[in-house]
């Protein structure tokens, strides 16, 4: 009996090009109390694809608003592993470098006509998320690359190129629910972190403004209270201290040790004139001292920061997380963290445990301005 006939598959790379896949990567992070994504705009002003929310798709050309797009490109079928191209190309794009283990699968995109490009575009989008990413170095095609406000990108509709839109928020619903099942909140955190530091993550993510239902001119308002809050040059003083490695600045649980040629530097040389020429000459202590008198006032002079409306009662989190096992652990040798303020007690330090699942699930209590429910 013959067996049956199999007629032999042409090589690879005879195939149509008429089947594609990209991998996207939402790399994800909570600066200041706002939700941040890696975006790039690409070097090109030729049209580009828009998916509309109503699900309208049309064909325009980049500016310099529209249009960034979350970081990715297409893969190589002869030689890409779908999860390492996705790496490859945030690396390539930004800069920004994550372990292949670390990326998370949320979902494969393929509506008709997402792509200008002759044929079908299919892309699976990865969610990354870290507490400090490397500042965006734009590279290969892409001209420019930056952390943005999720805010800023999803208030004004368009933003985002093809349906990479849609892609980000069903990230920020994927990772809410990861929140509450597994310990990947603490991905958010420093490696050793207060209860209010893990606190704020759920405050931010479950901002009314990444609802799904939420009206674009509410999106719009809270945008613009964020934009405010950032664009403050004390703000930006502020946070250039706490994110740079160069700093002779120690870091959020300590006084600064000396006097850096960095940002302090220059805020000083800038307000106190008089003082440029004569710090070289100075010993540290009154260096020291004028560092943190430099600090406190640019504090001081600091604005607020947005109105999180959905806050999470501090004692019924703190209880809810120290019963499931195994979510964080306390450091017993660390040093308490000092408050901002200076007063009030120090804050003790956690990281995170050795719980792969949350057991029970964190259920939430969020406060929310016109109901009054839990989460």
């Amino acid at each position: 009996m013959n067996a049956r006939r199999q007629t032999p598959k042409p090589p690879l790379a005879k195939w149509p090009a008429r089947f594609h896949v990209t991998a996207d990567v939402i790399a994800l992070t909570i600066k200041d109390g706002v939700l941040q994504v890696a975006v790039v705009q690409r070097d090109s002003d030729l049209a580009c694809i828009d998916v509309k929310r109503n699900g309208e798709v049309r064909e325009i050309k980049r500016d310099a608003i529209h249009h960034w797009a979350l970081s990715g490109g297409h893969i190589d079928f002869e030689k890409d592993d779908i999860d390492e191209a996705a790496a490859r190309e945030l690396l390539e794009e930004t800069g920004i470098k994550v372990s292949v283990k670390s990326l998370i699968q949320i979902g494969a995109y393929g509506a008709l006509g997402r792509d200008p490009r002759p044929g079908r575009t299919v892309s699976v989008a990865y969610l990354a998320f870290q507490p400090m990413f490397s500042k965006p170095i734009a590279g290969t095609d892409a001209k420019k690359a930056q952390f943005m406000s999720v805010l800023e990108l999803l208030a004004e509709p368009n933003r985002l190129e093809f349906d990479h839109e849609t892609m980000l928020i069903d990230a920020i619903q994927r990772v809410r629910d990861l929140v509450l099942t597994t310990p990947i909140a603490t991905s958010f955190c420093p490696p050793e972190f207060t209860l209010t530091e893990l606190r704020e993550v759920y405050e931010v993510l479950w901002h009314r403004a990444y609802d799904k239902d939420i009206t674009n001119d509410e999106r719009q308002r809270f945008a613009k209270e964020i934009r405010e809050y950032t664009s403050d040059e004390n703000f930006q003083f502020l946070s250039s201290i706490e994110s740079s490695q160069e700093q002779g600045l120690a870091s959020r649980s300590s006084a600064p040790t000396k006097l850096s040629s960095g940002a302090v530097y220059d805020r000083i040389a800038h307000d106190m004139p008089e003082l440029k020429y004569k710090m070289a000459s100075m010993s540290e202590p009154t260096l020291r001292k004028i560092s943190k008198m430099v600090i406190s006032d640019a504090k001081r002079a600091a604005p607020k920061k947005p109105t999180i409306k959905e806050r999470l009662d501090p004692a019924n989190f703190s209880r809810k997380v120290m019963n499931i096992d195994g979510f964080i652990e306390e450091i017993p040798d660390s040093s308490p963290r000092s408050s901002n303020s200076g007063t009030g007690r120090p804050a003790q330090l956690y990281r995170r445990g050795p719980a792969e699942r949350l057991d029970p699930p964190l259920r939430l209590r969020v406060k929310r301005d016109s109901t009054k429910g839990s989460r």
